[in-house]
């Protein structure tokens, strides 16, 4: 077995197991031990609900050790060394589709963006929505470099840190909160929408985008699992974790174009019977794998008990 440790660039991080944090079981199935950039890693899915996610991984030490000293580095540092928005087609996709929806914004509204980066997307909501020049824009952001371009847009830093006790100084605060491929990021996707709907006004909207986990084109030995990214959701698995905080669907788009699912939530009980999708997801993986390496080579992979994604790489 390989070393409970991932090489970066700063060292040796530790790393530990985690269970499912949907259904809290441990019974997983190996998907990946390589991932974008030849990075070492460790895919699984739950065989009970077919959640996908990173276990091992590293601590919560380890990941703010690294996003707030070598994000920057390896992932946007063109964009960081520019200042300007890499992705602004992003920030009009979330105002056509909440207008779409007939979400209407205030002026005073109060927005938060977690994982904010240099800020760009609060400041063309603020820019479409004609929001209010002070006390409307907040971010969380644990990039040290990003938190400096904030102030200059006019956006309060909340925490540098998503795990921490932030949200208890903003009962009820927010009208909008938006995680546009932050999630994904995260250590435990319910906590963070625990914390999400504490903040939340009553009527309040929390908007999320991540990648699609059941309908992805990009090949997956060759970019679509990476370190960053802990968690995997289908539409199904991110539902769930957003009932499991309190939390109730009014949308739900899987963009397959982009394989990209985004969702709206607002506080409320949420009554739908949820099923395992770990069938589904699992032939999707399947489907995929024999699609890149062929079947011939997929079977033969299987027979030698090898992880299909280790033996296209070795």
């Amino acid at each position: 077995k390989r070393s409970t440790q991932n090489n970066v660039s700063s060292g040796h991080l530790e790393r530990h197991d985690v269970c499912c944090c949907l259904c809290q079981r441990s019974e997983l199935g190996s998907v990946a031990s390589v991932g974008a950039h030849a990075e070492l890693l460790d895919i699984v899915i739950c065989k009970h609900c077919g959640l996908v996610f990173q276990s091992p991984r590293w601590t919560a030490t380890g990941f703010q050790h690294y996003y707030s000293q070598l994000y920057d580095q390896s992932v946007r540092l063109d964009a960081v060394r520019s200042a300007g928005d890499p992705y602004p087609d992003k920030s009009l996709a979330i105002r056509q589709r909440l207008e779409a929806l007939d979400i209407r914004i205030r002026p005073s509204a109060r927005i938060l963006d977690v994982g904010c980066g240099m800020g760009w997307c609060l400041h063309h909501l603020r820019t479409s929505w004609s929001l209010d020049a002070t006390g409307t824009l907040f971010g969380i952001e644990p990039s040290l470099t990003c938190q400096e371009l904030l102030t200059a847009k006019g956006i309060s830093l909340v925490s540098h840190d998503m795990d921490s006790d932030w949200h208890r100084s903003y009962e009820g605060f927010f009208d909008l909160v938006v995680l546009r491929h932050t999630l994904e990021h995260s250590l435990n996707p319910v906590e963070w929408l625990l914390k999400l709907s504490h903040v939340l006004t009553p009527k309040g909207h929390i908007y999320i985008a991540v990648p699609d986990m059941l309908h992805f084109s990009r090949p997956l030995w060759g970019g679509w699992f990476q370190l960053p990214h802990t968690y995997y959701f289908s539409k199904e698995t991110l539902i769930r974790a957003a009932s499991l905080a309190g939390l109730t669907t009014a949308f739900a788009q899987e963009d397959q174009k982009n394989m990209e699912l985004w969702c709206l939530f607002r506080k409320g009980r949420d009554d739908t019977r949820f099923s395992s999708v770990y069938i589904e997801q699992r032939a999707a993986i399947v489907t995929a794998l024999e699609q890149e390496i062929g079947r011939e080579q997929y079977c033969k992979a299987l027979r030698t008990c090898l992880n299909p994604l280790r033996f296209i790489l070795r």
